[in-house]
């Protein structure tokens, strides 16, 4: 991974996942994002200026720490969640002090004033360094569009509550993270952006004049790097111990611990918040031959659907007591060429149980302890007040 150092950032290129390096001052002059960027420090809207004061690109910053807004890049399939900066009740969705959510209904289309379908954006996120706590990395180049997703579901205003319960609506946004080359970004394009020089596209990305002409994202255009390594380590699906989500998932193991059918439901309904495509039903303990869930997970338009028989598995074990082969067995013993299982445990699979179902092929998707918590983070479910509320709705309150 390449670091650039912070006294180099003003005259730096845009390298993907190259880390910048911050100061060390320890005051706001230590942000680097500031200085490679051209803009300000502090925000994770951040816009930059041509010389006709006029918005030339917009820069999104991540620290990847805010609960209940959880930003998330998925880099095996190039794309990119970011949250508005509508974060608190008593504003309306479009009153933000930096206009964050304004930026992305003028990204998205969606402005009653003008919208910027040629506005470059940038993603950073944050990336501690020894040096500086202020590095952060560069995600890659994005544009407001994610193949196979329709137009209206790429920008979303979303509600949640507070906890002195008053209602209150966000943006969410999907953008993808496009192939810009071996070649980094050039500093030269980011300074003719500032300028306003005529000359701009001169310096500009290939795929990006390919985007500004076509109006069109296509998938050799997006930035996809498949996992080298599938089998995940019992450290990648359990949340870090003493961290909130830990706390959060031993609430869901503590609950339905002696009550297996109660966790039935909630692995289904977590499976429902994963894809509202799934339609799922418990089999509530009879002859299923240990299956805990059957239904279908539904592709098509309301004229033309195809539905793929799908079983589901749950599992409230101890958080430290893996899933072994026999249980995931059952699963795949059940599942017939077209079928697909979902096995849901709030623990984790052993490693060679998930072997077995990588690299002979099952088609069986994994969803283990962090997994779990991920999904209902989406969905507001962030603290330990909002899981209270969530799991009394669950077998015996």
């Amino acid at each position: 991974m390449e670091i650039i150092p912070f006294e180099m950032m003003p005259d730096s290129d845009l390298i993907i996942d190259a880390v910048y390096e911050g100061g060390n001052r320890g005051n706001a002059g230590d942000d680097p994002l500031s200085k490679l960027m051209k803009v300000g420090n502090s925000g994770g809207f951040r816009a930059a200026r041509d010389s006709e004061k006029n918005i030339a690109y917009i820069n999104i910053y991540t620290s990847g720490e805010d609960v209940n807004w959880p930003d998330y890049i998925n880099k095996e399939l190039g794309v990119v969640r970011y949250y508005g900066d509508n974060k608190k009740a008593g504003n309306s969705l479009r009153q933000t002090k930096a206009n964050g959510n304004k930026y992305l209904e003028r990204l998205f289309d969606c402005s009653d004033e003008f919208d910027w379908k040629n506005m470059p954006v940038f993603a950073f996120k944050k990336y501690p360094t020894r040096k500086s706590n202020r590095s952060i990395q560069f995600v890659g180049l994005l544009v407001p569009n994610v193949v196979g997703v329709r137009q209206d579901e790429l920008l979303k205003a979303i509600w949640r509550t507070d906890n002195e319960g008053n209602r209150f609506q966000n943006y969410e946004a999907n953008f993808s993270i496009l192939d810009t080359g071996m070649n980094p970004i050039k500093r030269e394009w980011i300074d003719a952006l500032l300028t306003g020089a005529s000359n701009q596209d001169e310096f500009a990305p290939p795929v990006w004049l390919e985007y500004k002409k076509m109006q069109e994202l296509k998938n050799p255009m997006v930035l996809q790097a498949e996992r080298t390594k599938n089998i995940r380590t019992k450290s990648e699906q359990l949340p870090k111990e003493d961290s909130l989500n830990y706390k959060m998932l031993k609430m869901i193991k503590e609950k339905f611990k002696d009550n297996p059918i109660g966790f039935e439901e909630v692995a289904i309904d977590i499976v429902k918040q994963l894809d509202s495509r799934f339609y799922l039903e418990a089999t509530r303990g009879v002859r299923d031959g240990g299956i805990d869930g059957v239904g279908h997970f539904q592709i098509g338009t309301a004229n033309s659907k195809v539905s793929i028989p799908c079983y589901l598995e749950a599992k409230c074990f101890d958080l430290n007591n893996g899933v072994g082969v026999k249980q995931t067995s059952r699963l795949i013993s059940r599942l017939k060429k077209n079928d697909f299982g979902v096995f849901v445990t709030t623990s984790y699979i052993h490693s060679q149980s998930y072997s077995e179902i990588i690299e002979d092929g099952h088609k069986v998707l994994i969803l283990s302890g962090i997994d779990i918590i991920e999904i209902l983070k989406k969905s507001g479910i962030n603290n330990i007040e909002n899981m209270e509320e969530y799991l009394s709705g669950f077998g015996d309150s």
